[in-house]
């Protein structure tokens, strides 16, 4: 599981959510923002090392990778009156921040993932409703290592990981205002039809006087197959909605399921 979000800070998402509170928080998210988009595509995935039997299935090349994120990821189409932004690059090495949550949760190298590919960031939304959407597809060389992976998050020792990095995004100190809290809890899966889903939200809060603002930035995962879909959802003042969620997360897992690897 990733939280994908573009780094620039640009397009709707300046002009409208992140430019709220009389322009205060601009700064003070953006920078949460970049220390998210680094930490959290892998303090919400665990790369668990693979066994003999792993290694036994046949390889995914990074063209069918890369063809089968494009048939899964979501596109302006998906959701009615989307702004589109500018997807960020390709990861094509493993961060700071994923060796270091490879390290805490016992798992392999990272940079087995083989593709790690997002889809544009679309807002929805006016005033206080207004959401950042992205998903994300990660695909690992076999479906067992992927199932590994996905166990291996939704484990207490992956878990407490999560929190324990994401923590340290206290010590975080915003050029206006204050940081008052960052936390992480886990939320119920809302993937209908049997399939594997794991959830987590991410609250931070600033203040300024007395001004006050809550990000709410949720991520889920899918299994499928050898790839995990990501869903990231990211709001203002309030949580995401969870009709939203629940109706994107099944258009995500269908076509995972139509377009298997």
């Amino acid at each position: 599981m990733s939280i994908h979000l573009s780094r620039d800070g640009s397009g709707w998402r300046r002009a409208k959510i992140w430019g709220c509170l009389n322009g205060w928080c601009t700064g003070q998210v953006l920078a949460m923002r970049r220390f998210m988009a680094r930490a959290l595509p892998v303090l919400v995935l665990g790369f668990l090392a693979a066994e003999s039997a792993a290694q036994a299935e046949s390889p995914i090349t990074k063209a069918q990778a890369t063809a089968f994120a494009q048939q899964v990821n979501l596109v302006a189409s998906d959701i009615p009156g989307a702004e589109v932004g500018t997807p960020g690059p390709e990861r094509t090495k493993p961060s700071k921040a994923a060796v270091r949550f490879a390290r805490c949760a016992g798992a392999v190298d990272p940079s087995l993932l083989i593709a790690e590919i997002r889809s544009p960031p679309l807002g929805v939304g006016k005033g206080r409703n207004l959401i950042e959407l992205q998903s994300g597809v990660e695909v690992l060389p076999t479906a067992a290592l992927a199932k590994r992976n996905f166990d291996a998050t939704r484990s207490a020792r992956g878990r407490s990981c999560m929190r324990r990095l994401l923590g340290r995004a206290n010590n975080i100190k915003p050029k206006h205002g204050r940081l008052v809290r960052v936390s992480v809890s886990f939320l119920p899966t809302l993937l209908a039809g049997g399939g594997k889903s794991f959830g987590a939200r991410i609250a931070i809060t600033l203040i300024n006087g007395a001004r006050r603002l809550t990000i709410y930035m949720d991520a889920f995962s899918i299994l499928a197959g050898p790839a995990e879909v990501d869903l990231n959802v990211v709001g203002a003042f309030h949580p995401p909605s969870t009709v939203t969620e629940r109706r994107l997360l099944s258009v995500l897992y269908s076509r995972a399921l139509a377009h298997k690897l």
